[in-house]
C-alpha cells in the first residue's frame, strides 16, 4: 500500500469474492507468423471484472482540518497498521488520521522518526533512534519504553499483536512484548541471507514492507 501513499492518494482496496471469469481472462496466443501476424491482443478487462477495486477515501495533502506536509508522506514516516488509522510524523508533529468521512485528524508535539498505532486500540508506538516508547492516547500516560541494543537498527516494524512490536533489525526480526513492565525485545530468529540488509553478490539488499504473524503465535513471515 505504501506506493499509493507515497503520491499523497491513499486507497483502500476491497477485495471482492470473484468468480472463474475474474480468473480466466482470454490469453493472447503466440502468433504463427511472428512478423506477418496480423492477430490483435485481447480487450483490457473492465474494472467490474477485476478481483480487486481502489477507491479514493482521502488525499492526505488536503485534509479538511489539518493537511498533513509532504515531509513525512514516505514510507520511513508514514504507517498504516489497520484499514481506518494512518500515523505520520515529520520530525517535530505526529499525526493520526481516521479515515472517517471526512477524515479527522489529531496531531501532538513529539520528535520521533516514526510512530505506528496499533490496530483496533487508541495506543501508539513512537521510536527515536533507539529508544522505543509507547503511549495510550486517550488516557495520556506512558505504558512502556526500551533501549535498543546498538547492534540493533530497525529497518521496519509493525504490531504483531495489540501487546506485542516486531522489528526487523539488519539480520534477525525481534518481539517486543510491551504489557510486560521492564521486559526487553527478545531475538526471534535470523534473516536468511536474500532478506539481510546489506548488498549481496545476488543483487542489492532486499527492501522489508511487511511482517505479521499467525493468530497462535508459531508462523512468522
Amino acid at each position: 500500500y505504501m506506493g499509493t501513499l507515497v503520491s499523497t492518494v491513499l486507497r483502500r482496496a476491497s477485495m471482492e469474492t470473484p468468480g472463474v471469469e475474474a480468473f480466466s481472462a482470454p490469453i493472447a496466443r503466440p502468433p504463427s507468423n511472428f512478423e506477418g501476424s496480423q492477430e490483435s491482443a485481447p480487450a483490457p478487462q473492465s474494472s467490474s471484472s477485476l478481483p480487486i477495486t481502489f477507491h479514493e477515501i482521502a488525499q492526505l495533502q488536503h485534509l479538511p482540518s489539518i493537511s498533513l506536509p509532504p515531509s513525512c508522506i514516505r514510507f520511513s514516516s508514514l504507517t498504516m497498521q489497520s484499514a481506518d488509522h494512518v500515523t505520520a510524523v515529520d520530525g517535530s508533529k505526529m499525526y493520526l488520521v481516521h479515515l472517517s468521512s471526512p477524515p479527522q485528524v489529531r496531531a501532538w508535539e513529539t520528535r520521533a522518526d516514526s510512530a505506528i498505532r496499533a490496530p483496533g486500540e487508541d495506543i501508539v508506538a513512537m521510536r527515536k533512534g533507539s529508544v522505543l516508547q509507547v503511549y495510550d492516547l486517550k488516557e495520556r500516560r506512558k505504558l512502556a519504553q526500551t533501549t535498543l541494543a546498538e547492534r540493533v537498527s530497525v529497518r521496519f516494524w509493525s504490531w504483531v499483536t495489540n501487546e506485542t512490536l516486531g522489528l526487523v533489525s539488519s539480520d534477525s526480526v525481534w518481539h517486543w512484548h510491551t504489557s510486560a513492565v521492564g521486559e526487553r525485545p527478545i531475538e526471534m530468529f535470523k534473516l536468511v541471507d536474500a532478506l539481510a540488509s546489506g548488498a549481496t553478490t545476488a543483487g542489492p539488499a532486499a527492501q522489508i514492507t511487511n511482517y505479521s504473524g499467525s493468530a497462535d503465535g508459531k508462523w512468522f513471515a
